[in-house]
């Protein structure tokens, strides 16, 4: 699973205040080499350093992992974690759930625009479907022939 953690800790609570050695041990402890020997995959890191703000994209199964991962920024400040997925990802599985739209209709007869479901009011008249249109006048409704 894809994991976005905020974190945010006070300026008094910043591991930079409290001397070379501690700042050094707290930032080794989110290395990618330590989150990799818990099983996670670092995917970005950013800092926002005028925050006191850090934001880190992982990917990971175990929540025993982020967990443990997760535990010194837990201990000088607040966490938040967001299962996420890509903008794109999501798009694909709405589309793929929904109903394809109807097919929209031009009646000559009526000069209007109706959909299938209306296709009774028009049975007896001359109509097009927006395809057939694009065909038959391409230049006028901007098909391959021109953009009208």
């Amino acid at each position: 699973m894809l994991f976005l953690v905020s974190h945010r800790h006070s300026v008094d609570r910043c591991p930079g205040n409290q001397g070379k050695e501690a700042a050094d041990k707290h930032y080794r402890s989110l290395q990618t080499d330590v989150a990799a020997r818990l099983g996670i995959k670092i995917v970005a890191l950013y800092t926002a350093p005028i925050e006191h703000a850090r934001f880190i994209v992982l990917q990971t199964d175990s929540f025993e992992a982020l967990r443990d991962y997760l535990e010194p920024l837990y201990l000088i400040g607040e966490v938040e974690v967001f299962p996420v997925s890509s903008f794109e990802e999501r798009v694909h599985s709405i589309g793929a759930r929904l109903e394809a739209p109807p097919t929209d209709y031009y009646c000559m007869t009526c000069r209007a625009n109706f959909f299938e479901t209306e296709m009774g009011a028009h049975k007896t008249h001359k109509y097009y479907s927006q395809k057939q249109m694009e065909e038959i006048w391409p230049h006028e409704l901007g098909g391959e022939a021109g953009g009208g």
